[in-house]
């Protein structure tokens, strides 16, 4: 009996990894469809144009929609149709079609597509550094349990960029390797390049240099991986920050001139720059790149690269500006850097706590697997004694998933209340398809004409970039929502909207949209 049951557990324990679409967590169903859901869904990892999908889901609906399958195949082509809208830049739509896809969807996959649209909306501001970590790691051992690698990538980058920024470089080196053996099952080739990037991120964290220069060197060589501007831009610049490599600090600023800020690493360039002409004694180079340098100090947080850009623009003004403007920037450097050190004292305090609640989750998970395999055990003891007992076991068990599920059911209908109030809101100001364009600003001031010398009223030198951050914020999108729009990870929103909580001389914490809401009114 007891052979008998553990046979039938390996059974059913292998049958669950061959369910799905590998790398998806899509289940499988003929091996035509598949082959191009497949097809389809790496067409996305891998930045195909949006005809190029599209052709694809038209194969599919022609391959996969049958009787008795139809809502499963309904369910997938809507959420996809939804990904190209949103890589078109129509979040609208996109939305709408995902809430379509969700309402169609049968079963399983409806709880699958859930989590997903759950994982898109969510916002990291929402929760604590604990609430957040245990978040990830609920939704890796739900992606885990479908054998999606794809989300699985996702969810194991935001807890590496997590550890990265509480400092704990060994548990960010622990999820890059899980990040890295997901990519694999992705695309083996950029897998390896991605783990190089970003481990010699966490290299460079602990101090080991020359490691993480070696292997920057090694993606400088790939030609078809610096072809990205974005990559060239990036893997220059660390190249310069670690070994002060002035022709690569040039091929960085060429390729900014060429393509534009690709990386977000303008000021950067801008402090380098300034800093090899001030090496050169070139008086007019050195002014020209701490003037532009001075005009970004504003979008600039407080942490040590503004008080290192505050001193550079000082010594720069000491070689080539006045007594008055050497005097004026010296002391703001000074008063920056008193600020620094203030932060510095309570952010040590901070990591220790944050790493301390992580080390909290990390025991409780721990403990949470040892029950789960003593409970497996004695689940497979009562099974082989008395098939009985097993079948109350599995009841129990049933019963408790049925009140989980209910309870995700239920705060999954808040959060898509809310988005859909939000939604709804934005159609009926017109704005839906136009939110992510470079026309935004202009089309913006056309239906809210008050809106722009409201805000210009409150401070006379705000910028363009933070008007449009700030109108964003009005119509009610999330930080994830505006990162993906303007192309950032969140954390770079998160501190945007701190820099224009600063211009509009509003408290560090206060939530933006009240206020700017207000000044949609005509």
């Amino acid at each position: 009996m007891l052979v008998w049951a553990v046979a039938l557990t390996a059974a059913l324990g292998c049958g669950r990894r061959e369910r799905f679409v590998e790398p998806t967590g899509w289940e499988r169903d003929t091996p035509a469809a598949d082959s191009l859901t497949r097809e389809i869904e790496l067409s996305f990892q891998n930045g195909a144009r949006p005809d190029s999908t599209l052709s694809l889901m038209r194969r599919y609906r022609r391959t996969a929609v049958r009787p008795g399958n139809s809502r499963e195949a309904e369910s997938r082509l809507l959420y996809w149709r939804g990904r190209v809208e949103i890589r078109r830049q129509n979040r609208a739509l996109g939305q709408a079609l995902f809430d379509s896809a969700y309402n169609v969807a049968p079963g399983a996959t409806r709880e699958y597509l859930g989590r997903i649209l759950e994982w898109r909306r969510e916002d990291r501001n929402d929760y604590t550094e604990g609430e957040w970590y245990s978040r990830k790691l609920d939704q890796a051992a739900y992606f885990e349990s479908r054998d999606d690698r794809q989300m699985l990538y996702n969810v194991y980058r935001e807890l590496m960029e997590l550890m990265r920024d509480e400092g704990l470089h060994e548990r960010a080196l622990h999820y890059l390797g899980l990040l890295t053996e997901c990519n694999r099952r992705i695309d083996s080739a950029m897998a390896d390049l991605d783990d190089k990037m970003n481990r010699a991120a966490i290299l460079s964290d602990m101090g080991r240099d020359a490691e993480a220069v070696r292997l920057l060197r090694e993606l400088r060589a790939d030609t078809a991986y610096m072809r990205e501007p974005v990559n060239c831009q990036l893997v220059n610049l660390n190249i310069h920050n670690l070994e002060r490599d002035t022709s690569a600090l040039h091929a960085a600023w060429r390729s900014i001139s060429l393509y534009g800020d690709r990386a977000d690493i303008l000021p950067k360039v801008y402090f380098y720059m300034e800093e090899e002409a001030m090496e050169a004694r070139d008086c007019m180079a050195a002014r020209r790149w701490s003037d532009s340098l001075a005009a970004m100090l504003p979008e600039f947080g407080p942490g040590e690269f503004r008080v290192k850009s505050l001193k550079g623009i000082a010594r720069a003004r000491e070689m080539c500006g006045t007594a008055e403007e050497t005097a004026a920037a010296y002391r703001e450097y000074a008063l920056a850097a008193d600020s620094l050190c203030a932060l510095m004292r309570g952010g040590n305090v901070a990591d220790l706590e944050v790493a301390r609640v992580i080390d909290e989750v990390d025991r409780r998970v721990d403990a949470q697997k040892r029950r789960s395999r003593t409970v497996w055990c004695a689940a497979a003891a009562v099974m082989a004694a008395a098939v009985a007992a097993g079948l109350l076991l599995l009841r129990r068990w049933r019963r408790r998933t049925r009140e989980m599920r209910d309870e995700a059911l239920k705060i999954r209908g808040e959060a898509e209340r809310r988005q859909m109030a939000l939604q709804l809101d934005a159609d009926r100001r017109g704005l839906a398809t136009e939110i992510g364009s470079d026309d935004f600003l202009t089309l913006f001031s056309q239906h809210y004409p008050l809106f722009i010398s409201r805000l210009r009223e409150i401070s006379p030198r705000i910028s363009d970039t933070a008007l449009r951050l700030a109108g964003y914020i009005a119509i009610g999108l999330s930080t994830k929502e505006i990162a993906e729009l303007m192309n950032v990870r969140p954390e770079s929103v998160r501190q945007a909207k701190w820099r224009l909580r600063k211009t509009l001389d509003r408290d560090s914490e206060e939530d933006l949209y009240p206020l700017l809401s207000s000044l949609l009114l005509s």
